[in-house]
């Protein structure tokens, strides 16, 4: 299946959807892929996976359902993210169902980061989604600043904000990157990782869902390796 055919099925995805979910950095990676030319020699390239994960949170943001979600992105994955990929067709559809049924089940938002989008995917103003995610900030800026308020008023809010979210997902954590040391040793795939810790309850250091993206980034720190 060529790009002109997974965008025509994409779209026709998209005939009942209410609303105009079709955005420019959207259109871009579905006719593009991810562009190399906007990325300099030192600067660090987004994953298969976090593309596929990206476009899973628009696919159900959008009203999709998982299965429809399947229908285009499994085939996009093996057609045009296969370039910056060394997995074979099968591992990738494999992966690609995996990271779909993920986004799925956890509750990811879709972010699309705006012109400082990860992938520099386009962006316009004009998008339908832009202001919205400038409202979503906004909301969570004035969400700080209430809580800040209320530190002076509950003292187990006062708990939290000094610091001691890190401290109550410490043992949990370690015990998280213990996890994630004995599937590395034995191969286990990063996306069946991440499902095996969320499905275990195991959180990341701030009490949060695991990602692929928090998951990359630790691996990076070395951490996780060195954790007895």
């Amino acid at each position: 299946m060529n790009n002109n055919l997974i965008r025509e099925n994409l779209t026709k995805l998209l005939s009942n959807a209410k609303g105009d979910f079709f955005y420019p950095c959207i259109q871009d990676l579905v006719d593009n892929g991810l562009d190399l030319t906007r990325f300099t020699l030192t600067e660090p390239l987004p994953s298969r996976q976090e593309i596929t994960q990206y476009l899973a949170a628009w696919c159900k943001d959008a009203g999709l359902t998982d299965e429809e979600c399947q229908g285009w992105l499994i085939e996009y994955c093996v057609n045009t993210l296969s370039v910056i990929s060394k997995t074979s067709a099968s591992g990738i559809r494999h992966s690609t169902k995996s990271n779909i049924k993920y986004i799925y089940r956890a509750n990811v938002q879709f972010l699309c980061g705006r012109k400082s989008n990860q992938f520099k995917a386009q962006c316009r103003k004009s998008c339908p989604v832009y202001s919205e995610i400038k409202n979503k900030t906004a909301e969570k800026t004035d969400q700080v600043h209430d809580i800040g308020c209320a530190v002076e008023k509950t003292r187990e809010i006062t708990e939290i904000c000094h610091g001691s979210v890190k401290e109550k997902f410490e043992d949990q954590f370690k015990e998280a990157l213990r996890f994630i040391r004995s599937q590395i040793e034995i191969g286990t795939k990063k996306p069946k990782i991440i499902n095996q810790l969320n499905e275990r309850g195991l959180k990341t250091k701030t009490g949060r869902l695991w990602t692929y993206s928090t998951l990359h980034r630790e691996l990076n720190t070395g951490e996780w390796n060195s954790t007895s």
